[in-house]
């Protein structure tokens, strides 16, 4: 059985295109870097006693929505102040 002289060249131009295209590939699927996680929050599912007791909590009191549905007063971290947050933070700017 003979290989044509057409055959051979064909069949290396594949073979190396096939190499090619694998290492690129291969390069290419890098996981992507880890997204930070943020510290637990240590306010969360505090009860009214135990929320002023941890240094940066605060409660919030139950209030009544529209419609009438009641939401139940709960601990969360503090907010900054206005000193410390980032000056242009539209939220630091004063109400006129």
């Amino acid at each position: 059985m003979s290989i044509s002289k057409k055959f051979v060249p064909t069949l290396l131009t594949a073979a190396v295109a096939t190499a090619v295209t694998l290492a690129a590939a291969s390069a290419q699927t890098q996981p992507p870097p880890a997204t930070p996680v943020a510290p637990p929050n240590p306010c969360m599912a505090l009860d009214q006693a135990k929320c002023p007791t941890v240094a940066g909590c605060v409660w919030l009191p139950g209030y009544k929505i529209k419609g009438g549905t009641d939401v139940q007063g709960y601990c969360r971290t503090a907010p900054k102040s206005l000193t410390s947050r980032r000056l242009g933070d539209p939220v630091a700017a004063p109400k006129q």
